[in-house]
């Protein structure tokens, strides 16, 4: 907050590269209900030191998107609950 500004960041980290993140359903709604004032940081790219316990995360390349608006067309299904 700034100014009375208010900022929603939602911060993902991978591995791997910054083309996608995983989004719960929650974050995905926050991101809808706070845009024009929501942003998406990515840590991509980090390192995992696996010989320590727990790992450690080194390194990483930050990618911030601000006014991060959700596109439904953009948002791809990866589980769902089946209730019996």
């Amino acid at each position: 907050e700034k100014d009375n500004k208010r900022l929603y960041v939602e911060v993902k980290g991978t591995t791997g590269s910054n083309t996608r993140v995983i989004l719960t359903k929650n974050e995905v709604i926050a991101a809808k209900k706070n845009f024009p004032n929501s942003a998406l940081f990515i840590v991509s790219g980090i390192f995992l030191d696996r010989s320590k316990n727990p790992p450690k995360a080194l390194l990483g390349k930050l990618k911030e998107i601000y006014n991060w608006k959700i596109e439904d067309e953009k948002l791809v299904a990866i589980s769902y609950y089946y209730n019996l």
